[in-house]
């Protein structure tokens, strides 16, 4: 009795009883992400990501407004690192102002930073976003909250496409 009672206790001393993370490792930390990958990472956020609503807040003497109307914005985030950012944004129906980034992205914590420059007049963009992810919907805000708990910034929704 006594030799079973110890050759128990080196098998769960050793570790043999541990369990295995998604990775098969015995008392791993690997685990599943959003997309079902082992290990976590980024790969659920790479690929293309269109807007389905667009949020803005600003505080004008105590009053929140929102507009989603005539903005659209697309992501495309690629497993290299690189990707694609474009917005195109109107302040009346026969007018658009359209937007054409190329640049790097990482995620950094849980934000994603977009650094890229624009493809018609060179100029750079460094966007620093909060994200959710559930499934194939993505969350991307910016608000940043003040005093008295008012809150300026924007937000989207996006769809993978």
């Amino acid at each position: 009795m006594k030799k079973l009672l110890i050759i128990a206790l080196l098998f769960v001393g050793c570790g043999i009883f541990e369990e295995e993370d998604c990775a098969g490792v015995a008392g791993g930390t690997a685990y599943l992400d959003e997309c079902g990958n082992c290990g976590g990472g980024e790969d659920c956020l790479v690929g293309s990501w269109k807007s389905t609503e667009v949020h803005m807040t600003y505080n004008s003497e105590g009053t929140i407004h929102l507009s989603n109307e005539n903005e659209y914005y697309l992501y495309v985030f690629n497993s290299d690192g690189t990707g694609n950012y474009t917005s195109s944004q109107s302040t009346n129906p026969n007018e658009f102002m359209i937007s054409l980034y190329t640049g790097t992205w990482i995620v950094n914590n849980n934000q994603i930073v977009y650094e890229g420059q624009n493809i018609i007049n060179g100029n750079t963009i460094v966007t620093s976003w909060y994200f959710n992810l559930n499934e194939e919907i993505l969350i991307l805000s910016n608000i940043e909250n003040y005093e008295h708990e008012i809150t300026n910034g924007m937000y989207l929704i996006l769809e993978k496409e």
